[in-house]
Protein backbone atom coordinates (compact mmCIF):
# COMPACT_ATOMS: atom_id res chain seq x y z
CA UNK A 1 0.00 0.00 0.00
CA UNK A 2 1.48 3.40 -0.96
CA UNK A 3 2.52 5.68 1.90
CA UNK A 4 0.20 8.53 0.89
CA UNK A 5 -2.78 6.19 0.96
CA UNK A 6 -1.75 4.87 4.38
CA UNK A 7 -1.43 8.42 5.70
CA UNK A 8 -4.91 9.34 4.43
CA UNK A 9 -6.45 6.24 5.98
CA UNK A 10 -4.74 6.81 9.33
CA UNK A 11 -5.93 10.43 9.28
CA UNK A 12 -9.50 9.21 8.89
CA UNK A 13 -9.08 6.70 11.71
CA UNK A 14 -7.34 9.19 14.04
CA UNK A 15 -8.82 12.60 13.27
CA UNK A 16 -7.12 15.53 14.90
CA UNK A 17 -8.94 17.44 17.60
CA UNK A 18 -8.65 21.05 18.67
CA UNK A 19 -8.23 21.27 22.45
CA UNK A 20 -9.29 24.47 24.20
CA UNK A 21 -7.96 25.55 27.59
CA UNK A 22 -10.94 26.93 29.53
CA UNK A 23 -8.76 28.25 32.37
CA UNK A 24 -7.12 31.60 32.92
CA UNK A 25 -3.87 29.75 33.63
CA UNK A 26 -1.64 27.71 31.31
CA UNK A 27 -2.03 23.92 31.18
CA UNK A 28 0.84 21.50 30.49
CA UNK A 29 0.09 18.10 28.97
CA UNK A 30 3.01 15.68 29.34
CA UNK A 31 3.38 12.85 26.83
CA UNK A 32 6.19 10.34 26.28
CA UNK A 33 7.58 12.15 23.24
CA UNK A 34 6.46 15.74 23.81
CA UNK A 35 5.05 18.35 26.16
CA UNK A 36 2.12 20.49 25.00
CA UNK A 37 1.61 23.83 26.74
CA UNK A 38 -1.79 25.45 26.29
CA UNK A 39 -1.72 29.17 27.11
CA UNK A 40 -4.57 30.68 29.13
CA UNK A 41 -7.75 30.41 27.04
CA UNK A 42 -5.54 29.02 24.25
CA UNK A 43 -5.85 26.06 21.94
CA UNK A 44 -3.77 23.31 20.34
CA UNK A 45 -4.31 20.60 17.75
CA UNK A 46 -3.77 17.07 19.09
CA UNK A 47 -4.02 13.53 17.75
CA UNK A 48 -6.71 11.19 19.05
CA UNK A 49 -4.06 9.03 20.77
CA UNK A 50 -2.99 12.09 22.83
CA UNK A 51 -6.58 12.54 24.01
CA UNK A 52 -6.64 9.00 25.40
CA UNK A 53 -4.09 9.82 28.13
CA UNK A 54 -5.20 9.70 31.76
CA UNK A 55 -4.01 13.28 32.36
CA UNK A 56 -6.11 14.64 29.49
CA UNK A 57 -9.16 12.57 30.45
CA UNK A 58 -9.00 13.89 34.03
CA UNK A 59 -8.74 17.54 32.96
CA UNK A 60 -11.51 17.05 30.38
CA UNK A 61 -13.82 15.42 32.96
CA UNK A 62 -13.32 18.42 35.28
CA UNK A 63 -14.27 20.81 32.47
CA UNK A 64 -10.84 22.44 32.29
CA UNK A 65 -10.29 21.33 28.68
CA UNK A 66 -12.81 21.03 25.85
CA UNK A 67 -12.42 19.55 22.38
CA UNK A 68 -13.80 19.94 18.89
CA UNK A 69 -12.89 18.09 15.70
CA UNK A 70 -10.30 20.02 13.70
CA UNK A 71 -12.56 19.81 10.64
CA UNK A 72 -15.29 21.79 12.49
CA UNK A 73 -13.01 24.77 13.09
CA UNK A 74 -13.09 27.16 10.15
CA UNK A 75 -11.05 29.94 11.71
CA UNK A 76 -8.05 29.89 14.00
CA UNK A 77 -9.82 31.99 16.63
CA UNK A 78 -10.72 30.34 19.94
CA UNK A 79 -14.30 30.52 21.18
CA UNK A 80 -15.32 33.57 23.18
CA UNK A 81 -14.18 33.21 26.80
CA UNK A 82 -16.77 32.67 29.49
CA UNK A 83 -17.20 35.69 31.69
CA UNK A 84 -17.21 35.30 35.44
CA UNK A 85 -19.85 37.14 37.47
CA UNK A 86 -18.59 40.39 38.93
CA UNK A 87 -17.94 40.47 42.64
CA UNK A 88 -19.08 43.24 44.90
CA UNK A 89 -16.18 45.33 46.19
CA UNK A 90 -15.40 44.82 49.86
CA UNK A 91 -16.13 47.66 52.20
CA UNK A 92 -13.07 49.08 53.84
CA UNK A 93 -13.07 48.96 57.57
CA UNK A 94 -11.98 51.86 59.70
CA UNK A 95 -8.50 51.37 61.15
CA UNK A 96 -8.37 50.37 64.78
CA UNK A 97 -7.16 53.06 67.11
Amino acid sequence: MPRKKQARESARENPKQIVFNERNQPVELHYASKVVILPPRGQAELEQQDLDSIQFQTLHARGLLTTRPASDITSAEPPAPKTAPKRKPRRRRAPHA
